[in-house]
């Protein structure tokens, strides 16, 4: 926007129009990782049936939830 425009805003300046749109910023908290072996074992037999299965034309994709 800054090149378009020509507006430059300072870090102080930008977060005070963000705050003034609506937007928030909380820290991120650490959370204790809680793992259930019982769903990960389960998941992995699942993982490992659908691989051995999978049809010749057919593959298994993964995607990142914040960069699709």
């Amino acid at each position: 926007m800054g090149a378009k425009f020509n507006i430059h805003y300072s870090h102080s300046g930008c977060i005070k129009l963000l705050v003034r749109l609506g937007f928030e910023y909380h820290k991120p908290k650490a959370l204790a990782p809680v793992a259930n072996v019982e769903k990960q074992a389960e998941f992995i037999a699942f993982y490992e049936n659908l691989l051995n299965n999978l049809p010749a034309d057919e593959a298994v994709y993964f995607s990142d939830a914040v960069h699709p």
